[in-house]
């Protein structure tokens, strides 16, 4: 996954992020005079300039004088950016929970400030931090709040920022419906605005997504224009990224010699700049790429590369699919001992994850480790955990199965319920309307026998007057 967008719109010594002598809502600058703000400036340049020692004690202890100063002589701008760099480098440290807090307080002070587009690049750092805690819902609400905003001041820029960003949470989420479609959004938004790094971000994203949906031909065509781009601006982390992700992609379409080029390329950079993670990442590709050409040796030399940095990350999270390649390629090596290890750890992931069909798997692989090296208590162990949580699982699956069949009989018994109502309502009805049949008939028979009785005793009257002449 592509890197959060870089807000480098707020550093400890530069204006509000906008270039205008305004704040974005037009109101003027808030400061007394231009001479005090440079006064202000140049106090702190001189104590940001220690901010490129690599001590991080150091930076940060400089960090809060920084913001101390502006305390003291109340320069509220000075006191924002340096604690929205000062939080930016916590967040570095995954020192998620202080990122928030120096990010918030930067936010208020814009706030107090009325200046709308640093209020909205604030919210967007929050949501940077809340993306990596992995707190998901607080990321898009900020996000969606900085977006808002930004669309209040017909700020494009900003606005492609927070597109991608909750994108690539969709993406997390595997929504990829809308994470393609922000993406395709923010694109247009950044051609608009002619910003090729922001372009080339976006092609990336989309990139990623088309992969989601199987669709290689077309992220390998999408990673390619942002490749291009990040070749034109001389990004070099941003070209070892992209070349990772064409290499995987044509990995995935089986193409291995192109999938080696353009991860060997990755790999020249992640070594150069010691890039744990990446280089986790594309030592296994590697790996991949050999055991799929047999060469079991080479794949298993770049997995053990790949395991040796993995347990250096603590906040890498594992990937079972990497323990159990190690572990069938042990077992083909007939070095159970190795195999046995490999399927250990994906058992204690698949655990941790809690997905049931893989813990069962796992349980299995085990157990035949277990057996082959003639430990038949281990072996058994594993096989009565297999059965009991398979036994577990199916009445589980019963008790589901009887929910629903009693849930979709309650749903029938009301539909019944209702069809009845209406059936009596329809009966009722119909007696109804019956029985005026019946009044208007018995109405209409009582009228025809009078009438009948009236023209008998016309015809008797007549016939007697007949016969009395």
């Amino acid at each position: 996954m592509q890197y959060l967008f870089p807000i480098f719109f707020l550093f400890i010594f530069s204006s509000p992020p906008h270039s205008s002598s305004k704040n974005p809502d037009g109101s003027s600058s808030t400061y007394p005079s231009e001479k005090a703000d440079t006064n202000k400036i140049n106090i702190l340049i001189e104590f940001y300039k220690k901010l490129s020692a690599n001590d991080v004690n150091q930076i940060i202890s400089t960090g809060e004088k920084i913001i101390n100063l502006s305390q003291e002589i109340n320069y509220k701008k000075g006191e924002a950016n340096g604690r929205t760099e000062l939080g930016n480098f916590y967040r570095k440290l995954k020192k998620f929970d202080l990122a928030i807090a120096q990010h918030e307080k930067a936010m208020k002070i814009w706030e107090s400030l009325t200046m709308p587009l640093a209020l909205g690049w604030s919210k967007v750092e929050i949501g940077n931090d809340y993306y990596w805690k992995e707190e998901y819902s607080h990321a898009i609400e900020f996000y969606f709040t900085a977006l808002n905003e930004f669309k209040t001041l017909n700020y494009v820029h900003g606005q492609s920022t927070c597109l991608n960003n909750l994108a690539m949470i969709y993406e997390t989420r595997k929504d990829f419906d809308n994470a393609l479609k922000n993406y395709q959004t923010s694109l247009e938004f950044y051609k608009g605005l002619n910003l090729e790094e922001g372009i080339a971000w976006s092609h990336s994203g989309i990139g990623n997504v088309k992969l989601m949906y199987k669709d290689f031909q077309k992220g390998l065509e999408e990673f390619k224009h942002a490749l291009t781009i990040y070749e034109k601006l001389k990004s070099n982390a941003d070209i070892a990224n992209t070349c990772q992700s064409i290499g995987n992609t044509f990995l995935q379409m089986k193409w291995l010699d192109s999938a080696e080029v353009y991860l060997m390329r990755a790999q020249k950079y992640f070594v150069s700049e010691n890039h744990k993670s990446n280089l986790t990442d594309n030592f296994r590709l590697l790996a991949e790429i050999y055991k799929e050409r047999g060469n079991t040796e080479i794949a298993l030399s770049y997995y053990e590369k790949s395991f040796k940095l993995f347990k250096e990350l603590k906040n890498k999270e594992p990937d079972i699919r990497f323990f159990h390649d190690m572990a069938d390629l042990y077992r083909g090596k007939n070095d159970l001992k190795n195999a046995l290890k490999f399927a250990d750890e994906a058992l204690a992931t698949s655990i941790h994850s809690g997905h049931a069909q893989e813990i069962l798997f796992n349980y299995i692989l085990v157990s035949d480790l277990y057996a082959r090296t003639k430990q038949f208590e281990q072996a058994f162990h594993y096989q009565k955990l297999f059965v009991a949580m398979k036994d577990s699982l199916s009445r589980q699956e019963k008790e589901f199965a009887s929910m629903e069949i009693e849930n979709a009989k309650t749903g029938e018994n009301k539909n019944l319920k209702r069809i009845i109502q209406t059936q009596e309502s329809e009966i009722r009805e119909l007696k109804g309307k019956m029985k005026s049949l019946e009044n208007r008939f018995v109405n209409s028979s009582l009228v025809k026998n009078i009438f009948l009785l009236i023209c008998i005793l016309v015809i008797v009257t007549l016939v007697y007057r007949l016969f009395k002449k």
